[in-house]
């Protein structure tokens, strides 16, 4: 008894000495700070935590619409928030976005850590290994199919695949997230590894399962833990592991060594430098290039670089176009009068058999309207990934920002922005067709970000969110079950992006 007393006293005095530590240091980052700055409107911070409170994901609203109602109030469409210590400029303006995302000064991702352990590829990283690394991968996948007939086979190649799925299915209602997922996942696998998954492959399922939960279950409590100083050292304190650091690692690390790894030493082991079929093989080639030779400049394509790229473009790859496909079959059963207006023009225009191209995105003017609509309405992230200032202040539009400021783009705002769009919060295809039926895009469209951190996978998603969506609707009727209601439109709580709701669509064969 006196042994676990003596234990428990010195836990709690840690716990107690490292709260006030915090509070100290954050009231002091806080107050201490220059008062050169000349800074956006916003409420005054929690000790501590700052504005984090806002950012739950489990509210019956999102952090978006608490953010926006807060710039509402104030009045202005830019607003000032603190993240822990660090301060963080919440933009509501398609103007001010489009202007700031495109300048140098901006496009930083901060000195967090462990964001940086979490996202240090593709999408963590900046300055020259961002660039080298971003342009390296742009490249390849320009090289193996974006754009090209290569990538349209691999596509129409796993619609048939997905069509065996929803054959078996025979009418009844289904979730089929997890097959839009495999779907999806198979052709970023074919990019990078060079071969597709059977769905219920042991290492697919695996992986996908790996993936899912560092996204969906781990970002927030790793976002909410790397922001606020010295609560990565108090998890270590507490029992269980609250903010997901530890088990944020494990899951990197077994997806590192059970999936990519082997697939990396595949690759090295059959390499042919005049034959160079996928990702890996571009990224071991540069790696071989370097090999023996004396180093003018620093590079970054190393393994563990890969690991993290790999990591980066899986999310970048899948997550909008899965999550997109769900919102899309999702709406076609809330609107069914639109569902069969779309089809008659696929039908029109391709017929019943052959399957869709990006050629002939042109001659489906309301299908794209549709698909547009719908990802105006259901932002996949209503909150951009944050940009960031660098180690200096930096000046914008009258503002004078302290070092590492993070920038945040509210996109769902700037989709429903009653000064732009017309009756914003209703369903309206229409908006994206002039007045002769053609298909008119939007710069304000910002689903994939905008400027220098725009989303490396744009091109990818949008030719498979077409390409799939399209022969979706060519071949099947989708309505709601008979014995249970419509799904609500509404996203789920708790998750780090805006998914929908789990819900069940009966596939008719037309």
């Amino acid at each position: 008894m006196a042994l676990l007393q003596v234990a428990t006293d010195l836990i709690l005095g840690n716990i107690t000495a490292t709260l006030i530590f915090l509070i100290v240091f954050c009231v002091l980052w806080k107050y201490l700070q220059p008062s050169s700055y000349v800074l956006p409107p916003g409420p005054r911070p929690w000790p501590v935590v700052g504005h984090l409170h806002m950012f739950s994901p489990f509210g019956e609203v999102g952090p978006h619409e608490r953010i926006w109602d807060l710039a509402k109030q104030y009045k202005s469409k830019t607003i000032g928030l603190y993240l822990g210590p660090y301060y963080a400029m919440m933009l509501h303006d398609y103007d001010d976005v489009k202007k700031m995302f495109a300048m140098d000064e901006f496009s930083g991702r901060g000195n967090v850590p462990f964001w940086k352990i979490f996202l240090g590829g593709l999408v963590g990283s900046d300055g020259p290994r961002w660039k080298e690394q971003r342009r390296f991968s742009l490249s390849t996948l320009r090289d193996f199919g974006l754009g090209k007939n290569k990538l349209e086979k691999i596509i129409h190649a796993e619609a048939e695949h997905l069509f065996e799925v929803f054959d078996s299915y025979k009418g009844k209602p289904k979730d089929i997230s997890i097959v839009i997922n495999n779907v999806v996942s198979n052709i970023i696998c074919s990019l990078i590894f060079g071969h597709r998954f059977d769905y219920d492959d042991p290492t697919f399922v695996h992986m996908l399962e790996l993936m899912e939960e560092n996204f969906n279950k781990n970002l927030f409590p790793v976002s909410i833990g790397s922001m606020t100083p010295g609560l990565k050292y108090l998890d270590k304190i507490l029992p269980g592991d609250i903010f997901k650091f530890r088990r944020t690692v494990e899951v990197m690390n077994e997806m590192r060594t059970t999936v990519i790894k082997t697939e990396y030493e595949s690759h090295k082991a059959k390499y042919d430098p005049n034959i160079i079929e996928d990702y890996i093989d571009a990224f071991y080639k540069e790696v071989k290039a370097r090999e023996g030779k004396e180093q003018t400049e620093e590079h970054w394509f190393t393994e563990k670089q890969l690991n993290m790229n790999i990591e980066d473009l899986f999310q970048v790859g899948t997550e909008t176009t899965t999550t997109s496909l769900k919102w899309i079959i999702l709406y076609m059963m809330h609107f069914p009068e639109i569902q069969e207006k779309v089809r008659a023009e696929i039908h029109n225009v391709i017929g019943h058999d052959r399957l869709p191209s990006m050629r002939d995105k042109t001659d489906l003017p309301f299908t794209e309207a549709v698909f547009t609509e719908v990802q105006r309405k259901q932002v996949i992230l209503p909150l951009s990934i944050g940009n960031c200032t660098f180690d200096k202040p930096t000046e914008f539009e009258g503002y004078v920002l302290p070092p590492y400021t993070r920038i945040y783009a509210n996109i769902h705002a700037i989709h429903h922005d009653p000064e732009y769009w017309k009756e914003p919060d209703k369903f309206i295809p229409e908006r994206f067709l002039d007045k002769d039926g053609k298909y008119c895009a939007d710069e304000r469209m910002l689903t994939f970000s905008t400027g220098k951190r725009a989303c490396l996978g744009e091109g990818l998603a949008r030719m498979e969110l077409f390409i799939f969506a399209t022969a979706i609707l060519q071949k099947y009727r989708l309505v709601k079950s008979e014995k249970a209601p419509l799904p609500p439109l509404r996203f789920l709580k708790g998750s780090s992006t805006f998914i929908p709701q789990p819900y069940e669509v009966c596939l008719i064969r037309v």
